[in-house]
């Protein structure tokens, strides 16, 4: 019953994949893409397949692999199956009456209009925005936790090191190369993230609160139609991109040099 189960979903899987690709295929041959790539409705159509369709695909191969592989079932539980669904959950959270309010009102702290505020509206972006890399974090931070060696550990234990001594002197610092990439890559990709949660959430709002420069190139480009001046923002944020992108891998690099 369980393997003809499994045969099933897998036939669904690679069916849905084979029907996504098709009709990615089939769309581009159509007119009109500009509007359709302005159309919210179009772009969470996309985003919801990926993440239907792609998300439970590297799970599949997780559970192939998980059993010979120690550790790497553990990635299974911090993929992101429905993101699109969790920016939905957020925003229903954050609105008047939902379930962030209602804590707030039992507190008596009162309702927080968390989505219209300009002060607030950057910070829920944040938060949905960090949620997203919360799994790949996680699952590097376990991996270089594992590579510690007990050695030194186990040394310094004899010697009488307690708790707080163990992790500043020891434990963070054969981390730190771990700690270093993870900051380095949340910080590079953290800007290219923002745009689906800018785009279900605030829309940029309100008066522009939220809006940063991707976001900015999608407005000027589909929405405003003021092409010029989306291109010129496109450069500039290719520029910011690729100087920042050298920045961290030279400091990357020059980190690992002082390791050895």
């Amino acid at each position: 019953m369980g393997r003809e189960r499994e045969r099933i979903d897998r036939r669904r899987l690679i069916g849905g994949a084979a029907g996504l690709a098709g009709s990615a295929w089939l769309g581009g041959a159509r007119p009109g893409r500009a509007a359709q790539a302005a159309d919210p409705v179009s772009i969470e159509y996309w985003h919801i397949n990926t993440e239907t369709f792609g998300g439970p695909a590297v799970k599949e191969l997780v559970g192939m692999f998980g059993e010979a592989v120690p550790g790497v079932a553990v990635a299974e539980r911090f993929l992101p199956n429905s993101y699109t669904g969790l920016l939905e959950n957020l925003q229903t959270s954050l609105a008047a009456g939902g379930l962030l309010n209602g804590a707030l009102g039992l507190a008596g702290l009162g309702d927080v209009n968390w989505l219209n505020n300009p002060s607030t509206a950057l910070g829920a972006v944040g938060v949905a925005t960090a949620w997203k890399f919360l799994g790949f974090n996680y699952l590097f931070a376990l991996a270089g936790l594992r590579a510690i060696p007990r050695d030194p550990v186990e040394a310094a234990q004899v010697d009488g090191a307690g708790s707080w001594a163990l992790l500043t002197g020891i434990v963070l610092p054969l981390l730190a190369p771990t700690l270093l990439f993870l900051g380095l890559t949340t910080v590079l990709q953290a800007l290219p993230n923002t745009f689906v949660p800018i785009q279900i959430l605030t829309r940029g709002g309100p008066s522009d609160a939220s809006t940063n420069l991707l976001y900015a190139v999608y407005q000027d480009a589909f929405q405003f139609f003021a092409i010029g001046r989306a291109s010129a923002e496109a450069v500039l944020l290719l520029l910011l991109l690729g100087g920042l992108a050298v920045w961290q891998f030279r400091l990357l690099e020059r980190r690992l040099d002082y390791d050895r």
